[in-house]
């Protein structure tokens, strides 16, 4: 019950605090080719970290600049190391309502990337406001609950199995 609540306060946390209604549009005309600064938020999920190492591999193969944002205690198990950087988080970047630490915001926000890519699959509040806070024009996420607040090109994910969600995600993006 407990973690129901502060989920609830969270959210509205999120909603008031992050959430600015976006005005502007955005031309997807080669978004994904043109690119040079990415960004990618790991997913949580042990599974769905396994199954996206497939977007980060991809991903390293391109001459690009490419950050990794994920938990400490998953560095290890990141691939190609010597081609990415690395935001690192722990437990103690997380606020009571599990939303990101002022200090972990501060870091993300005064950083500007070409594309950020959420790879959670599931909704993800602390991910999500990490998401926000990023500068960057282009945001790709999967479709889930609110995420029409943090992404502007959203992708469906498959319910059976993640490693068809990350490949129908790379996909995705080598159209543009």
């Amino acid at each position: 019950m407990l973690k129901s609540i502060k989920n609830k306060i969270a959210k509205k946390i999120l909603s008031n605090k992050y959430l600015a209604p976006k005005t502007s549009q955005v031309d997807f005309n080669n978004f994904y080719s043109n690119a040079i600064d990415f960004t990618v938020i790991m997913p949580t999920d042990d599974t769905d970290f396994h199954n996206s190492m497939i977007v980060v591999t991809e991903l390293t193969k391109k001459d690009i600049l490419l950050t990794v944002i994920v938990p400490e205690h998953k560095y290890s198990l990141l691939q190609n190391k010597s081609k990415l950087r690395s935001i690192t988080f722990t437990s103690e970047d997380q606020n009571y309502f599990n939303l990101p630490s002022q200090k972990l915001l501060d870091e993300v926000g005064s950083k500007s990337f070409d594309i950020l890519i959420d790879l959670n699959k599931t909704e993800n509040l602390f991910c999500s406001a990490l998401a926000k806070v990023i500068d960057a024009e282009y945001k790709v996420g999967f479709s889930k609950a609110n995420s029409d607040r943090y992404y502007n090109f959203q992708i469906e994910s498959s319910e059976i199995n993640s490693e068809i969600s990350y490949r129908n995600l790379l996909n995705s993006l080598k159209m543009f």
